[in-house]
């Protein structure tokens, strides 16, 4: 009974991404949102005992070119694992209007099925290289909340060993990645000003920011996937 609940869910939940699922014998079209909300019923049904032949947490690619093998059917997508997902899903936010860090932000707390009032109006201040002073990339800090919200404590006792290991890796993967985590830097302009602005809407830079977006909730969604991955090994 479970496992059927589970599909039907799951099929609901995907009946909004854009490509397609195939379970057992049936294939349904979808759209374009939440793969993410599938492998997250996933997560949930298995915790309860229904077993699929593959951990949804750790979805196979063996079943061929742009397939997924989630243990309970394959999914086409040519997107691949959860991390390029919520990479992709933040895009889609960016694009729907909010900025940087609150499409980072809201793309990962999506991965990890978090809701809250307070995402992603927690990350606004931090779009836009710090509310347009040229400070840290607002991806960044998305990611950086975005991984503190699987990471961080809840108590003055507990350790922040754990989580500012994984910024500090965070960082350093996007300083590889683009050479700073500094959006003034990162953009060539300085936002705070209007010839700035002009800059960045002449030389279509929001390409370049979507681009941040995406590696860096890639980037947290990974370190993130790794660290539970080796917790649960």
């Amino acid at each position: 009974m479970i496992v059927e609940l589970m599909k039907a869910d799951m099929m609901e939940s995907v009946a909004r991404i854009g490509g397609t699922v195939q379970l057992d014998e049936t294939r349904v079209e979808y759209t374009a949102q939440d793969i993410l909300e599938a492998f997250r019923i996933f997560s949930e049904y298995n915790i309860v005992g229904a077993q699929p032949k593959a951990s949804p947490k750790e979805p196979s690619k063996a079943a061929g070119a742009g397939l997924v093998d989630t243990g309970w059917g394959l999914i086409s997508s040519g997107r691949g694992t959860m991390s390029e997902f919520a990479s992709q899903r933040s895009l889609e936010l960016f694009r729907s209007g909010f900025f940087c860090g609150e499409s980072v932000l809201k793309a990962i707390a999506e991965s990890r099925g978090i809701q809250s009032n307070l995402i992603p109006r927690i990350a606004t201040g931090f779009c836009s290289g710090v509310a347009r002073t040229g400070g840290m990339c607002g991806a960044v800090s998305g990611a950086i909340m975005g991984i503190s919200l699987v990471t961080g404590r809840d108590s003055p006792t507990g350790s922040l060993e754990l989580n500012y290991a994984l910024v500090q890796k965070m960082i350093r993967l996007f300083e590889a990645e683009f050479g700073s985590v500094n959006c003034r830097q990162l953009i060539g302009c300085d936002l705070a000003t209007e010839a700035g602005q002009r800059h960045f809407m002449e030389n279509n830079l929001m390409e370049r920011c979507h681009q941040y977006a995406q590696a860096a909730t890639r980037m947290a969604m990974s370190l993130i996937d790794e660290q539970h991955g080796s917790a649960a090994g």
